[in-house]
């Protein structure tokens, strides 16, 4: 009896203590639920389409979608769950369940070692099949002061990484740690990442690292960063037998990120600028064939002028394209030039993001150009619309320069009306950037427009959380949109793109 009494009172003791433990532990749930209707023609968002790949593969009979209106409804969520110990320690785990379109019950839009199929679609009729992805799990911790008078606080297991989005490199998620220091007016951020690991016993991993320093002078903020892909494995691998063998990976890339950005106010204007170069090489592992050098780089410049119940803006963006004559549309070591054919790839001169960037969903300059919010496509495309994730791409910007003029009008406080328009160049040579018309000689041909963008966007405000964005646009397609009918000489023209979107978004 008295054994069961201080067992009893041990027992008690025990659970005391847990209480105020975890009393101290503050949880939180937040994130968003989107829902949204698209109506479109020639559209970038989707398999099949004109402007979302590097040079489309696609002929007018893929997937019978040429030239014919598109319809399909779309939702997913993004979900934070996050537990606080005070200022000092926080826990947060983040699921998002993905829909290319509801409906979609069968895997034939991704397929080929892209390791997207249906199994992870939650746009399934029973969508008890599909499954949720999980996009982050980690731990955040200030470290405690050990004579160092710098703040510093540590990010470690699965987060989002980003360097100046939605410009360069935007939030993919992955394994990794990151460093963050402040000491004012300057701060800065170190991040690792583990992109691929493969055997563990040999040297064929892939790693991110980046660094980032910014200073706030007055109204201004100017940062500077340098980021590091180096890759032994390139492509990532979609599949564990996409490897060649644990000491004998498909290529090697060392690629680097140098950038600077300023933001700030001057007078009653407000800037956005930056400036980036990419550098590197892809190496193939067997020695066959030459190295494929990269040097790209790109530039935008946005301001708004807000005044009453107006804002108005313009953006000048520039970044380098390819020559056609020196690589294949992917870089790769031993493959045949774009341009004819003839030669090997060799060098790439197109501006390049980082292998699994998502700026094709971030960047949202255009309804047009990549998967924006008006498509509600949570997974990118990629260089020619496969593996995306696992080897470097020209995002939705690559090889174009833009000229844009918007003016947005508060028609009342809860109802913004904007309208935009966009002049898109091709600054790809001897070829095209998105189109892949040829001359008569087979030669790839090299066109200057890419189109002319007239967009009208409406943000609603139904309630303080519920917000519905209804967007209507259309590409007036240049001639760099053409393409080549497969097995042939000849080309044809698309009808010009147009879309209407409809988003609404919950935010909790």
């Amino acid at each position: 009896m008295k054994k069961f009494i201080v067992l009893s009172l041990f027992g008690l003791l025990i659970m005391a203590f847990s209480a105020t433990a975890y009393a101290q532990v503050e949880f939180k749930a937040y994130g968003a639920l989107y829902a949204g209707t698209i109506w479109d023609r020639n559209f970038a968002g989707q398999a099949g389409s004109i402007a979302s790949y590097f040079a489309s593969p696609w002929g007018p009979a893929d997937h019978g979608g040429w030239d014919k209106p598109t319809a399909y409804y779309s939702s997913y969520a993004n979900i934070f769950f996050e537990w606080d110990s005070g200022k000092e320690i926080k826990g947060v785990f983040n699921i998002e369940t993905c829909n290319y379109f509801s409906g979609r019950n069968t895997a034939p839009w991704h397929t080929g070692g892209v390791g997207e199929g249906a199994e992870f679609d939650t746009g399934l009729w029973d969508t008890r099949v599909g499954e949720t992805r999980l996009r982050g799990a980690y731990t955040q911790f200030g470290v405690p002061y050990f004579g160092i008078p710098v703040p510093m606080s540590i990010t470690a297991g699965i987060f989002g990484m980003a360097v100046r989005p939605p410009f360069l490199f935007a939030n993919t998620n992955g394994a990794g740690v990151q460093i963050d220091a402040k000491y004012d007016p300057a701060a800065f951020t170190f991040t690792w990442g583990k992109m691929y690991e493969g055997e563990t016993y040999a040297s064929d991993d892939s790693n991110w690292y980046s660094l980032e320093g910014r200073v706030k002078a007055g109204n201004v903020t100017v940062g500077g960063y340098v980021i590091n892909n180096n890759m032994n494995t390139y492509p990532i691998p979609a599949n564990y037998s996409d490897v060649v063998s644990a000491t004998n990976p498909l290529d090697n890339a060392n690629i680097w990120w140098l950038g600077g950005y300023a933001d700030g106010k001057a007078g009653p204007f407000n800037f956005n600028f930056d400036i980036a170069f990419d550098t590197g090489k892809v190496r193939d592992n067997a020695g066959v064939f030459d190295d494929v050098k990269y040097s790209g780089f790109a530039s935008q410049l946005r301001i708004t002028y807000p005044w009453e119940k107006f804002t108005f803006g313009g953006l000048a963006g520039y970044w380098s394209g390819a020559d056609l004559k020196k690589t294949d549309r992917n870089g790769i070591p031993g493959k045949p030039t774009a341009y004819d054919g003839s030669g090997t790839s060799s060098k790439v001169n197109a501006f390049v993001y980082p292998a699994g960037d998502v700026e094709w969903v971030i960047w949202s300059e255009s309804m047009f150009l990549g998967g924006t919010w008006a498509s509600l496509i949570c997974i990118p495309q990629g260089l020619t619309g496969a593996n995306w994730n696992y080897q470097l791409s020209r995002g939705p910007t690559g090889g174009t320069w833009i000229a844009k003029l918007f003016g947005s009008y508060m028609v009342t406080p809860n109802y913004k009306m904007t309208l935009q328009g966009l002049y898109i160049g091709d600054t790809t040579k001897n070829g095209n950037t998105m189109g892949n018309a040829v001359n008569s000689d087979g030669t790839a041909r090299d066109d200057k427009t890419i189109g002319w963008e007239l967009a009208l966007i409406n943000d609603i405000n139904i309630y303080k959380s519920l917000n519905l964005k209804i967007g209507v646009g259309m590409l007036f397609a240049g001639n760099a949109l053409d393409q080549n009918v497969p097995g042939t000489n000849t080309n044809q023209s698309p009808k010009n793109p147009y879309m209407v979107s409809s988003v609404l978004t919950y935010n909790f």
